[in-house]
């Protein structure tokens, strides 16, 4: 059994951390179950035929990720966090305009009143944010103001990415972990047999 030379072992690291890239959305613990057993094998085939051959042997390794998602989930649709940035990105585009809609007309409103010039503040509670909103208008460009918990702004964007990338899809299904359980079972049964 020849030793790996350096290269060998960058070869085969590359090769796994490239499959667990595309794995990104599985949980950590699956992830470094996979990496470890795509490590053994890798070094095992590359210890008989080389770690170039053994790497090539793998084929497409996006492919490889693909089949190992797909036995992972077994048929369910996979999170995708991508799509999740996406919802956050939209929801705070559409956040953005209502707060400038809101201090607009607040601001209009103002002047329809015939208020005075002067710095005047109004609490927002927009799907329970409570954000506190102040306009100056007593200067030519109005400022304004607009003062939320960094807290509960943080909040609100985990919340929107989760349910935009269905992050939940990723808690493996207590079906799964019974049926796992009962197929483990079995083999334990006929192995004793």
């Amino acid at each position: 059994m020849p030793a790996l030379t350096f290269i060998d072992r960058l070869r085969i690291e590359r090769a796994v951390w490239t499959v667990d890239t595309y794995l990104s959305v599985l949980p950590m613990r699956r992830q470094r179950d996979i990496r470890r057993e795509l490590r053994a094998n890798l070094r095992a085939s590359a210890a008989q035929v080389g770690a170039r051959t053994a790497v090539r042997n793998l084929g497409n390794l996006r492919r490889l990720s693909y089949e190992y998602l797909s036995a992972e989930y077994r048929g369910r649709p996979w999170p995708t966090p991508l799509k999740g940035l996406a919802w956050v990105l939209v929801v705070e585009v559409v956040l953005f305009t209502a707060w400038l809609t809101a201090v607009d007309s607040y601001r209009d409103g103002l002047a329809a009143a015939g208020a005075p010039p002067g710095t005047y503040s109004f609490r927002w509670p927009l799907f329970g944010l409570g954000s506190q909103v102040t306009v100056d208008s007593s200067s030519e460009f109005p400022v304004q103001v607009f003062t939320l918990s960094l807290l509960e702004f943080l909040a609100w964007l985990a919340a929107i990415f989760v349910l935009g990338s269905r992050l939940w899809r990723v808690i493996p299904r207590w079906r799964d972990r019974l049926r796992d359980r009962r197929v483990r079972r079995d083999a334990h049964a006929a192995a004793e047999a």
